[in-house]
C-alpha cells in the first residue's frame, strides 16, 4: 500500500519512469486509508501520520523508537514496458495490543488489499476479524468488491470454553444472498487441556453429519498416548486406524506404532522405533512394516553428533535380503558458533559413498551469513552450481542478495534484492532486479509502513523468558533446541510459517537446568519460521530460515 515518491537516488538507478500517475494514486490512497479508520479514536492523528508518509519518499519513513512496530501499509509494483506499474497493495488495522510486521498476519482486524484499475485505486477484498472480550476470535469474514458494494464470501465462526480452547468452527459461504453451512469441526478436552475427540461434519440436506473424528488419550505428563481416526459409517463410529506412543522417563518418544483396518478390526501396520545416547541425542531410527504377522525391517536412519549436539551424520539404509544397506548420507560440518558450514549429499554405489551434492556457508565475523554455494560433484571434483550472496547495513540488517548461476567457469548474475530497513530491523521498501544484456533491470518493489503502538504482551514474554537457542539457521534437516529451565514440567515447543499457521509441534517433560531437543524440519518448505517454547506463564521465541 505504499506508494511513495521515489528520491533522486533511486531515479538514477533506472531511466524509468512511473505509468499511472503518483499524485492521483496518493489521493486515492489517502481516501481509502480514511475511510478504513473512520470510526477509530485517533483517527485525524493516523490519517495526518498517514499522508505525511505517503508524500515523505520511502528514506524518511518512520524510524522512531518506541515499543513496537506493526505493518499497516504494503504495497506491490511490477515493471511493465520500461515503466513502473501498480500491482497490489493493502492496508491494515488493528484493536487493543495486537500487531505484527508480516503481511499475511493474523492479528489485524481488518485487511483491505486494492488493485489499480488503470485510472484509480479499486477496492479487491476485505478480511475482517471480530474478538470477543476475552480476545478469542469469533468470526473471520471475507468479501469482495462488486459493483460498487461489499458482497459477502466465506466466514468461520468459532466458539470457545472458558479457558479460551475452540470448541466448534463453523465455515459458511455466501449463496444467493444468504449463508449456507459447509463445514464444522467440534473439539472437546480434558481438564488438562488436552485435545480429546476433534469430529468433522459436512452441511448436508439441511443437517450436520459426521464424517470423520481423531480419539486422543495421554499418559499422566500430557503427552499423546494414542490417537485413533475414526469414520462414521451408516450411523456409527469405525475405527479407521491408531497410532500408539510410547515414552522414556525423560519425555522422548520411543515408539510410534501404526494400526490400520484390515476390513473386520485395526493390525499392525508399521512401527517407528527411536534410540538416543546418553546426550539426549537421536542416534538410531528403525522404520518397520508389518507383513505376514511379523515385523519387517524397511529403513533404519543413523545420526551421529559431535559434542554440543549438532548432527554430523544422517545415514539411511534400506533392508534387503535380510542385511541392512547403505543407501544415502548427508553429512555436516559447523563452524565454532554451532553455524553449519556444509551440508553434502552421498549415495552409496558400487560398495561405497559418491559425492552428490554439496551446500557450503560462508559468515562474517558476527556469524550472518554472506554466501549460500550449491555444488555438484563431478569428474571427481565440485563444481559450483549456483550462490546467494548477502550484504547488510551498519545494524546487521539486511542490505543487498544477489543470486549468480556459475556459466562457462565464471559467476553470471541473475537476480538482486535491494533492502532498506528501519532501526527496528523491518524492511521500509525492497526492489528486486533481474540481470539482462549485462546490466540491472527493475523487476519488482515493495514499500512497507509501520505505525508504533505498546504491545504490554510482548514484554511480559520477554519479561518470562527462558534462555533459549535454536541453531543453525539456515538448516536443512535438524534444528537444535537448547533451552534452561527452573522447573520439571512439560515444556512444548511450536513452530510457526509467517502467516502464523502451525507446522510443528512437540511436548517434552523437561528437567530443571539445561534441556536439549532435536527437531527433524526436512519436510518444511523453504523460508523463514518462527520456533516458540511454552512451559506455564514462560516463553521463549526464535527465528530461523528453512533451506
Amino acid at each position: 500500500m505504499k506508494k511513495l515518491v521515489l528520491p533522486i537516488t533511486m531515479l538514477l538507478l533506472s531511466a524509468v519512469t512511473y505509468a499511472g500517475g503518483g499524485d492521483n494514486i496518493n489521493q486515492h490512497l489517502v481516501d481509502l486509508f480514511k475511510n478504513q479508520v473512520a470510526n477509530a479514536p485517533d483517527k485525524q492523528q493516523r490519517i495526518e501520520a498517514f499522508t505525511r508518509f505517503i508524500s515523505s519518499g520511502q528514506r524518511n519513513s518512520n524510524k522512531t523508537d518506541a515499543t513496537a512496530q506493526r505493518l499497516i501499509g504494503w504495497r506491490d509494483d511490477n515493471v511493465s514496458g520500461g515503466s513502473w506499474v501498480f500491482g497490489d497493495s493493502a492496508t491494515l488495522t488493528y484493536t487493543g495490543n495486537h500487531g505484527s510486521t508480516y503481511l499475511y498476519n493474523s492479528e489485524f482486524a481488518v485487511k483491505l488489499d486494492y488493485t489499480w484499475d488503470g485510472t484509480n485505486v479499486v477496492y479487491q477484498t476485505r478480511s475482517t476479524r471480530t474478538r470477543d472480550a476475552n480476545d478469542n476470535e469469533t468470526e473471520y469474514l471475507n468479501e469482495n468488491w462488486n459493483a460498487g458494494a461489499w458482497e459477502n464470501s466465506d466466514r468461520e465462526l468459532n466458539t470457545y470454553d472458558a479457558a479460551g480452547h475452540v470448541l466448534t468452527n463453523t465455515q459458511q459461504t455466501w449463496n444467493a444472498g444468504s449463508w449456507e453451512n459447509y463445514i464444522r469441526y467440534a473439539n472437546t478436552y480434558d481438564a488438562n487441556g488436552n485435545n480429546l475427540t476433534s469430529t468433522r461434519y459436512d452441511w448436508l440436506a439441511g443437517a450436520w453429519v459426521e464424517q470423520y473424528r481423531y480419539v486422543y488419550t495421554y499418559n499422566s505428563n500430557n503427552l499423546t498416548l494414542t490417537q485413533l481416526y475414526q469414520t462414521w459409517n451408516s450411523g456409527s463410529w469405525k475405527d479407521n486406524s491408531r497410532t500408539t506412543y510410547t515414552y522414556d522417563a525423560n519425555g522422548r518418544t520411543l515408539t510410534r506404532t501404526q494400526e490400520t483396518d484390515n476390513g473386520t478390526m485395526l493390525e499392525n501396520s508399521s512401527r517407528i522405533t527411536y534410540t538416543y545416547d546418553a546426550n539426549g541425542d537421536n542416534t538410531v531410527t528403525v522404520y518397520e512394516n508389518w507383513v505376514a504377522g511379523a515385523w519387517e525391517n524397511s529403513t533404519r536412519i543413523t545420526g551421529a553428533y559431535d559434542a554440543n549436539h549438532h548432527q554430523t551424520l544422517y545415514t539411511s539404509e534400506a533392508w534387503n535380503a535380510g542385511a541392512w544397506e547403505n543407501d544415502y548420507r548427508y553429512s555436516y560440518t559447523y563452524n565454532a558458533a554451532g553455524y553449519t558450514l556444509t551440508s553434502t549429499t552421498y549415495d552409496w554405489v558400487g560398495g561405497a559413498w559418491a559425492e552428490q551434492f554439496r551446500y557450503a556457508y560462508t559468515y562474517s565475523a558476527n556469524n550472518k551469513i554472506t554466501e549460500y554455494l550449491s555444488q555438484t560433484w563431478n569428474a571427481g571434483a565440485w563444481e559450483n552450481q549456483y550462490h546467494y550472496t548477502y550484504s547488510y547495513d551498519a545494524n546487521n540488517y539486511s542490505d543487498v542478495t544477489i543470486y549468480q548461476i556459475w556459466n562457462a567457469g565464471a559467476w553470471e548474475n541473475s537476480s538482486k534484492t535491494d533492502y532498506d530497513n528501519n532501526s527496528y530491523g523491518n524492511p521500509d521498501y525492497l526492489v528486486s532486479y533481474t540481470w539482462n544484456a549485462g546490466a540491472w533491470d527493475n523487476d519488482d518493489r515493495e514499500f512497507y509502513y509501520y505505525e508504533l503502538y505498546n504491545a504490554p504482551s510482548a514484554i511480559a514474554e520477554l519479561k518470562n523468558a527462558f534462555a533459549f537457542a535454536a541453531y543453525p539457521s539456515p538448516t536443512t534437516n535438524v534444528l537444535n533446541i537448547d533451552y534452561n529451565t527452573q522447573s520439571n514440567a512439560e515444556t512444548t515447543v511450536r513452530i510457526y510459517d509467517l502467516n502464523g499457521r502451525e507446522v510443528l509441534s512437540v511436548k517434552r517433560v523437561s528437567d530443571i537446568g539445561d534441556n536439549y531437543i532435536k527437531l527433524d524440519v526436512s519436510m518444511l518448505g523453504s523460508g523463514m519460521y518462527v520456533v516458540e517454547a511454552t512451559q506455564g506463564a514462560q516463553q521463549s521465541r526464535s527465528r530461523f530460515a528453512k533451506q
